[in-house]
C-alpha cells in the first residue's frame, strides 16, 4: 500500500518538468488557488462522517454512514455551485485574477469527485480491499498528469490545469466505484432515513471534534496563496506553490507511510514501556534522510529548480531555501504526531492547528509592508519551523525522552550533512555553472539515499509497505 502511494506521488513529480515547460507561473498560481479551494472543501463537504465508515461495527451502519456522507456531499456541492454563480465573479475581481473564475466553475465537480473518492476509500478500507485503493491512487495521478499534458499542448492555461485535475479525480472515483459496486448494491438495501439519523447522532464527534482541526489544517495551506496572489501576482503564487509541492515530497512519500506504521505500534509500545526508545529510534532514522536533503536544498535549490523545471522557475528554488527548514520540522514531527492520539491529547492537537493558522496569517501579513515576496516567505518559513520545532519538543517530552539525548543521537547526521554540502559550497564560491551544481546535487542525493537504506531506513520502508 505504501509502495503504491509512493509510486502515485512520484508520477506527479515526474510529470512536473513537462508541465512547467507547458504552463507559465501565472497559470500555476491560479491553479494552486483552485487546488487550495478544493482541499478545503473536500474536508468539509461530508462533515468527516466518511471517516467513521472504516471503523463502523457492522455493514448496515457502514452503508448508512456512506449514504449520509453522499447526501451531505451532494447538498454541499449544490450550495457551492449556487454561491459561485452569485459571488464567483466578485471573488475573482477581489484577487484581481479574472482567469480564476472559469476554474471556480469547476469547483463543485472537483469536490464531488474528491468527496466520492474519500467515501469509497473508507468503504474499501473497511472491507480491507486495499488493492482497489492502490489502483485508484495510481489512476488519479496518471490520469491527472496525462490530462494536464494534453491541456498544456492545447495551450488551455490555468483552466486546462484545473480541468485535467478534475478529469483525474473523476477517473479515479469511477475506477474505485466500479471495484465496490457489487458490495455496495447489497449493502445499500439496508439504508433508511431513520438509520441515517441514528448513525448521524452516534458519530457526532466527527463533525464536532475532527472537522474543526481538519479545516484549520487545510486553511493553513491556503493562507500563503491567499496573501501572495493578490499582493504580488499569480506568478509569485505559482512559484511558491511549485516550491511547496516539490520540497514537501518527502513528507508525502515517506512521512505519511511511516506515520501509519508508528500509529499501529505506538499503543503496544506504551503498554510495554518502550515508547521512549522507539520514538528516539524513529527520530534518529528519519533524520538520516531529512537533514542531508534539507542542507542540499538550502545550498543548491535555485540551480536544481532552474535545470529541472526551466529558468523561469528559478524563483521557486529561491523560495525553497527559506521553506526547507520548516518542511524538515514537518517531516520529523508528522510520524511523531501519533503520540498525541495514543495519549488522548485531542485538545492539544486542535490548539496547535489554531496557533499554526494564526502564525501563518501573522507571518504573511508582512506582505503589506514589504515591496517583494522574499521577506514574507522567509518569515513564513521561519515561523513555521519554530512552531513545528516546539511541537517536536512537546512530543518528545510526551514520549518520555530527553531533548539533549535526542540531539546527541542526531549529531552524526548533522556532521554528515555539513560534509556533504561542502563541495557544493566550494563550487558556488568559484562560480561553477548550474549544470555542475545540478549533477553534483543529484550524486550527493543518491549517496544520501544509499546511506539511509544501509541502516534502519530499509527496515522502516519495509515495515511501511507491509
Amino acid at each position: 500500500m505504501a509502495l503504491s502511494t509512493v509510486a502515485s506521488r512520484a508520477l506527479v513529480i515526474l510529470g512536473m518538468p513537462l508541465l512547467t515547460r507547458l504552463f507559465s507561473p501565472d497559470a500555476f498560481g491560479v491553479y494552486s488557488l483552485f487546488i487550495a479551494c478544493t482541499s478545503i472543501g473536500t474536508v468539509a463537504v461530508s462533515w468527516r462522517y466518511e471517516m467513521a465508515i472504516a471503523i463502523s461495527s457492522n455493514k448496515s451502519e457502514a452503508a448508512n454512514l456512506a449514504a449520509l456522507s453522499l447526501l451531505l456531499l451532494i447538498a454541499h456541492c449544490c450550495l457551492i455551485w449556487a454561491m459561485i454563480a452569485m459571488f464567483g465573479a466578485h471573488l475573482a475581481a477581489h484577487w484581481e485574477l479574472e482567469s480564476l473564475l472559469p476554474c471556480l466553475k469547476l469547483l463543485p465537480l472537483a469536490l464531488f469527485c474528491s468527496g466520492s473518492i474519500s467515501i469509497l476509500t473508507n468503504w474499501a478500507t473497511r472491507r480491507k480491499a486495499l488493492g482497489g485503493v492502490a489502483v485508484s491512487n495510481a489512476a488519479l495521478s496518471l490520469g491527472t498528469v496525462i490530462a494536464q499534458l494534453f491541456a498544456g499542448l492545447a495551450a488551455m492555461g490555468a483552466w486546462g490545469l484545473s480541468l485535467g485535475d478534475v478529469g483525474g479525480r473523476g477517473f479515479a472515483a469511477a475506477l474505485l466505484g466500479s471495484t465496490q459496486r457489487r458490495e455496495a448494491r447489497t449493502a445499500f438495501k439496508r439504508v433508511t432515513l431513520r438509520r441515517m439519523q441514528a448513525v448521524m447522532r452516534r458519530h457526532k464527534r466527527y463533525p464536532m471534534f475532527y472537522l474543526g482541526g481538519s479545516l484549520l489544517n487545510s486553511l493553513s495551506v491556503f493562507v500563503p496563496l491567499a496573501f501572495l496572489a493578490p499582493v504580488y501576482g499569480s506568478a509569485v503564487a505559482g512559484a511558491f506553490a511549485l516550491s511547496l509541492r516539490v520540497s514537501s515530497l518527502p513528507v508525502l512519500l515517506l512521512g505519511q507511510a511511516v506515520s501509519q506504521v508508528f500509529l499501529s505500534r505506538a499503543r503496544q509500545c506504551v503498554e510495554s514501556d518502550t515508547i521512549a526508545l522507539n520514538t528516539k529510534k524513529l527520530l534518529t532514522t528519519l533524520s538520516k534522510i531529512a537533514i542531508p536533503y534539507t542542507f542540499l536544498l538550502v545550498v543548491a535549490a535555485p540551480e536544481l529548480f532552474s535545470i529541472a523545471f526551466g529558468e523561469s522557475w528559478r524563483d521557486a528554488g529561491v523560495y525553497t531555501r527559506f521553506l526547507a527548514p520548516w518542511l524538515l520540522m514537518v517531516f520529523l514531527a508528522s510520524p511523531l504526531s501519533s503520540l498525541a492520539l495514543v495519549h488522548n491529547q485531542h485538545g492539544n492537537e486542535f490548539r496547535f492547528q489554531a496557533i499554526l493558522l494564526a502564525g501563518r496569517i501573522a507571518s504573511m501579513s508582512v506582505c503589506f509592508i514589504t515591496s517583494g515576496p522574499l521577506i514574507p516567505i522567509c518569515v513564513f518559513g521561519t515561523v513555521g519551523a519554530l512552531l513545528w520545532f516546539t511541537r517536536i519538543c512537546w512530543l518528545l517530552k510526551l514520549s518520555g525522552n530527553s531533548l539533549w539525548d535526542c540531539y546527541l543521537a542526531i549529531t552524526p547526521t548533522l556532521r554528515f550533512a555539513v560534509l556533504m554540502v561542502c563541495p557544493l559550497i566550494v563550487g558556488k564560491l568559484f562560480h561553477a555553472n548550474h549544470e555542475f551544481i545540478f549533477a553534483s546535487s543529484v550524486v550527493l542525493a543518491l549517496l544520501t539515499g544509499a546511506w539511509f537504506l544501509r541502516g534502519e531506513g530499509a527496515t522502516l520502508l519495509k515495515a511501511a509497505n507491509s
